[in-house]
């Protein structure tokens, strides 16, 4: 979504000719949706910034590499057995949620 040039986001044109009642103003909600795309982005990347090098290279290799979609293709990257690929992963992944802060990323066990 943030992607997206802000010429893809067109204000509405008015023709004159009675209609019934929209939805709603479709381009403010696509620009908000897009701003939040980018805030999310710009948060991840900072956050990455935030983990040990280990841990960056992990979350990156797992979730924006396309070509490793499942967690056993990375352990094999990596060369790691599966035990400990979980335990850098699950480290990786607090120290990630830790350093992320436009949402809080935690899972909290009641």
């Amino acid at each position: 979504m943030s992607g997206r040039g802000y010429s893809d986001l067109k204000s509405p044109v008015f023709d004159g000719m009675p209609k019934s009642p929209s939805r709603g103003k479709a381009a403010e909600i696509t620009i908000v949706k897009r701003l939040e795309a980018e805030q999310v982005v710009k948060r991840t990347m900072i956050a990455l910034g935030h983990c040990d090098e280990q841990s960056a290279k992990l979350v990156r290799m797992r979730y924006f590499n396309p070509k490793i979609q499942y967690d056993y293709q990375a352990w094999a990257e990596l060369h790691y057995a599966q035990r400990t690929y979980q335990y850098y992963k699950n480290k990786a992944l607090l120290m990630f949620a830790d350093a992320y802060i436009y949402d809080d990323l935690h899972i909290y066990k009641k």
